[in-house]
């Protein structure tokens, strides 16, 4: 399929332009390829099902560049509830985590 840039992505393009010097930005038109998957490897699985989604996008630029990009969808979160979202560090796993707030000085209010 071959999809035409119209206006919105051309005047996108031309406004990131502005703020970086990356061949994807400069306004020019980029051949994208995208791919739509399922986590399952069933064939027959139904598209309703609570599984993982992905995309991934390939930026064919200009000079033989090559961006790739992919996306996952899964119907899991990394936390239960907000606080001990909020409470992690990028990049942080659950044993740093830990020995960061086992090493934390602790105040004592009697």
């Amino acid at each position: 399929m071959n999809v035409k840039p119209g206006p919105s992505s051309t005047l996108a393009a031309l406004a990131c332009s502005a703020l970086s010097v990356a061949s994807a930005f400069s306004g020019q038109p980029v051949p994208v390829i995208l791919r739509f998957s399922v986590g399952s490897a069933n064939p027959k699985a139904p598209d309703n099902a609570g599984s993982q989604r992905n995309l991934a996008l390939q930026f064919n630029l200009p000079g033989g560049e090559v961006w790739q990009m992919g996306n996952t969808s899964a119907p899991v979160f990394g936390a239960a509830t907000p606080k001990p979202f909020l409470g992690r560090r990028p990049g942080e796993g659950a044993t740093q985590q830990r020995a960061r707030r086992a090493s934390a000085p602790r105040l004592l209010i009697r």
